[in-house]
């Protein structure tokens, strides 16, 4: 009779365990979030990082006339070669560049492919860059997002 209740007792602890078990797990077929592998290259003091993210939304901020992107596709492949002037104003009070890569016309923050300089450069070699046709622009970051956008340069990436 022990040896009864003792089997009992277990079985009725392996299923508990084991339904517990069941709502901890997840299913991947019900997760609603999909994950992009796109990357994204930042640069501080030299440095170069790469990160993946997802970007859905584009946000249309302040645009300038009077800051220009000039730029050449490279020699080496996958590179452009970007200058770009900002009046003294906006110089000032921009604590870095931040020139933003993609497909689509106008890109803004956030964007697919990034690369932030400190605010004493104002041309770059932009390396690692699709082939393609793509556009380019570049922001100034003031309180650690774009504030202002220069205009749109459209390039053919070899």
């Amino acid at each position: 009779m022990h040896k009864t209740y003792l089997l009992l007792a277990s079985v009725l602890t392996l299923l508990l365990v084991g339904a517990g078990c069941n709502n901890a797990t997840t299913n991947k077929e019900n997760n609603s979030t999909t994950e992009i592998p796109q990357v994204k290259s930042a640069e501080k003091n030299n440095t170069e990082t790469t990160t993946t993210t997802d970007t859905d939304t584009k946000n249309i901020d302040n645009v300038s006339s009077e800051f220009t992107l000039t730029g050449e596709v490279g020699t080496k492949k996958g590179t452009v070669n970007l200058s770009w002037s900002a009046p003294q104003d906006l110089q000032n009070k921009a604590t870095g560049w931040k020139l933003l890569y993609d497909k689509d016309t106008d890109p803004t923050e956030p964007t697919t492919w990034w690369l932030e300089t400190a605010s004493t450069h104002s041309e770059k070699v932009w390396s690692r860059l699709p082939s393609g046709l793509g556009h380019i622009r570049v922001c100034a970051v003031v309180d650690d997002k774009c504030d202002t956008y220069s205009n749109d340069l459209e390039v053919d990436i070899k």
